[in-house]
């Protein structure tokens, strides 16, 4: 089984649509998350990914916006503004709501679009990591948002979440006992798709930078925009 894991795409459908026309036919999709915010296609891009029934994982954008459409309230101590200085406007517009003042008075009301709803809940719901096999490789591939693997021991404890989400500070270290397992990710940017290890980090900034990367398992292959 071959998975081809696929960066953050921030809205931009149109990188993914170009980045599959150059994927080999048949293989699995898995996204890192971050399919939101920024661009101008969030709502497609997670319509894509849900009507697909493909694999993805939650990113921190993703939950920035589940628990400002399910929770609301405080949220870092920013609420929905923390998802908002995060381009959650952009996200807004793709889902027919005109701006953000507009969004805090249909949330007050509990008239936020039915549809946005279900996919914050969809988003809620996604694993922080997820974990494949294939008998053609002693290495068990493991994708998150952000890297996992100096999280591995804590994994399914709230520090492991946060982590996994949202850490910049431990990127391609070694951490023992997880030699058997490769991490791909995405959450940093990078100039090019980067192994160091058993990590692969693959933001490569597709918003900002047109380059959406995804990284073919187990072949070992990158297959870019570029």
């Amino acid at each position: 089984m071959s998975i081809l894991v696929i960066g953050d795409i921030h809205g931009r459908l149109d990188l993914l649509e170009e980045l599959l026309r150059k994927a080999p036919s048949g293989v699995t999709l898995c996204f890192v998350g971050d399919l939101i915010d920024r661009g101008p296609n969030s709502a497609e891009v997670v319509q894509f990914v849900r009507d697909g029934g493909h694999h993805c994982v939650l990113g921190n954008h993703e939950d920035m916006m589940a628990k400002s459409v399910l929770v609301g309230g405080h949220y870092f101590g920013g609420g929905t503004q923390l998802w908002m200085t995060n381009h959650g406007d952009a996200t807004l517009t793709s889902y027919g709501i005109d701006s953000p003042k507009t969004y805090y008075n249909l949330r007050d009301l509990g008239s936020i679009p039915a549809r946005m709803v279900e996919d914050a809940t969809w988003m809620r719901d996604l694993p922080v990591y997820r974990i494949f096999e294939d008998p053609s490789t002693p290495l068990k591939l493991v994708v998150s948002h952000s890297g996992v693997l100096p999280f591995w021991k804590v994994r399914d404890t709230d520090d492991g979440r946060e982590g996994a989400l949202w850490d910049r500070s431990f990127l391609f270290e070694e951490c023992p006992g997880t030699e058997d397992l490769l991490n791909v990710f995405g959450h940093t940017p990078l100039k090019n798709p980067t192994h160091i290890s058993n990590s692969i980090g693959i933001d490569t900034g597709a918003f900002y930078t047109n380059r959406l990367t995804g990284y073919l398992w187990p072949e070992g292959q990158f297959i870019g925009t570029y």
